[in-house]
């Protein structure tokens, strides 16, 4: 069985690890050693946007080359998706699938894996599921999972909601967050989740819907990027980047 152990996001690209054991795994003697496939691949999204003149609007994956830290020379997987410009994604951490911000809704793409001996072939569908509550809603400026993946954020017109996965119970809801968002995050226990943009940064207390910090700037600084962080069983720390100018 595959599961994706390993997701950054860097805008609209996404490196994943992805891991095959033998489906006798269980079964072996315990002494026995089992052979483990990992492949890694990133996915970008792309295109030109609406009319499509000149690159294709698609979600692309490559294979990656840990050991020369490249690329593949040919991309494994091209879907495009038609006259709709993919503008953010992220990968289900439990290895369901990926969801991408397009201008009007969100779309849920499933994983399809094709495994021989020696090499796994990792590839994407489009999904038969519907989010009504991410339909016709205008382009999502940022998405991101939790750690654990029971929980999905997704910010709009500087408002802010946090829904159950796969449920899509609505958890948060903050109209006029943010006027622009530049990343968002989850604290690794699932309580916090954290965003900056334009103008102060914002913690959040998931379970109370209430607001438990704000992170002030000075006035020519913009907030690029926020990470929860754990220093070995304490309580996590929260870093930003700043800039000025």
């Amino acid at each position: 069985m595959g599961r994706i152990v390993r997701s950054m996001v860097f805008h609209a690209a996404v490196l994943l690890s992805y891991h095959i054991m033998p489906s006798n795994h269980q079964a072996q003697m315990p002494r026995k050693k089992t052979k483990i496939l990992v492949t890694n691949y990133v996915i970008f999204a792309a295109g030109s946007g609406e009319g499509r003149s000149g690159i294709p609007n698609a979600l692309v994956i490559s294979l990656v080359d840990s050991a020369s830290n490249s690329l593949s020379d040919q991309p494994v997987e091209k879907h495009e998706t038609g006259d709709d410009l993919p503008y953010r994604m992220a990968v289900h951490p439990g290895g369901e699938g990926v969801i991408c911000s397009l201008p009007k809704s969100c779309r849920w793409f499933e994983w399809d894996t094709i495994q021989s001996e020696d090499t796994i072939e990792l590839s994407l569908k489009p999904s038969e599921k519907v989010f009504d509550q991410l339909e016709d809603v205008g382009q999502q400026l940022a998405v991101t999972f939790s750690q654990d993946g029971s929980l999905l954020v997704v910010v709009h017109d500087g408002t802010l909601r946090v829904f159950k996965w796969p449920s899509m119970a609505l958890v948060l809801d903050a109209p006029k967050a943010h006027t622009s968002v530049k990343k968002l995050d989850f604290s690794p226990d699932g309580k916090y989740r954290v965003s900056v943009g334009s103008g102060p940064g914002t913690v959040w207390d998931i379970s109370s819907s209430i607001a438990k910090a704000s992170l002030s700037k000075e006035n020519d600084e913009v907030f690029g990027f926020c990470k929860f962080s754990f220093n070995g069983d304490s309580d996590p720390f929260l870093y930003v980047t700043a800039m000025r100018g």
